[in-house]
């Protein structure tokens, strides 16, 4: 009974455990935005439990801004794949290669 008791009290506290918040730097058309973040995000965010934000950058040149300003917040980027390399080599992105299998 006691091991019973103890499963459920885990349980809840994992159902209860705060969101995890993270930011998504996208440079979309207003209109792809708007559905990413309403749609997609909105349903991701309710089935893991996250707050995740969606953030535009104007421009390339600023990604890298962009990830100082949020530091440890970014959980990913829409980036064109030849900013991506040097984003890697100066250590501000990891390589996809690295945690997908």
């Amino acid at each position: 009974m006691k091991y019973l008791l103890c499963i459920i009290y885990c349980l809840l506290l994992a159902g209860c455990a705060a969101p995890r918040h993270s930011k998504i730097l996208v440079q979309m058309i207003k209109a792809q935005e708007e559905y990413f973040g309403s749609e997609i995000i909105r349903g991701f965010d309710k089935e893991n439990n996250a707050v995740t934000q969606v953030v535009h950058y104007d421009n390339t040149g600023e990604i890298k801004n962009e990830l100082v300003k949020y530091p440890r917040q970014v959980a990913l980027v829409k980036i064109p794949f030849d900013k991506s390399q040097t984003l890697v080599h100066d250590n501000q992105l990891l390589p996809l290669d690295s945690f997908l299998t």
